[in-house]
């Protein structure tokens, strides 16, 4: 938690802080509870999630992260099929330089 700011600049930007987290808070908590604000027959029957795969991105190296963190490595678990040879390339959106893999794998 931050302290009391120093100056008008630092508190005005503490301010803005506090308030913006004060709204994130009052989002968490409305989308919390959809059955309390939103119109009768808005949704449906409620369930849990069965998803019926997972995109698993794969790229060779370790993460970048920080160097504090230790983080042991794991043998990959597809021993049939290679981590180099895994999913298709998949297009650099963020900035990341390291050669990426995907593929969607799914229940039999």
């Amino acid at each position: 938690m931050r302290s009391e700011p120093a100056t008008t600049t630092d508190a005005v930007a503490w301010q803005e802080d506090l308030q913006a987290r004060a709204r994130l808070a009052a989002l968490q908590a409305k989308l919390g509870d959809l059955h309390g604000w939103l119109p009768n027959g808005s949704l449906g029957a409620q369930s849990p999630l069965q998803p019926t795969g997972l995109r698993i991105y794969v790229q060779k190296g370790a993460p970048n992260g920080d160097p504090k963190l230790e983080q042991a490595p794991l043998d990959w678990p597809l021993d049939a099929r290679p981590l180099a040879s895994f999913g298709e390339p998949v297009q650099n959106l963020d900035g990341f330089t390291a050669e990426r893999r995907s593929e969607t794998i799914s229940r039999r």
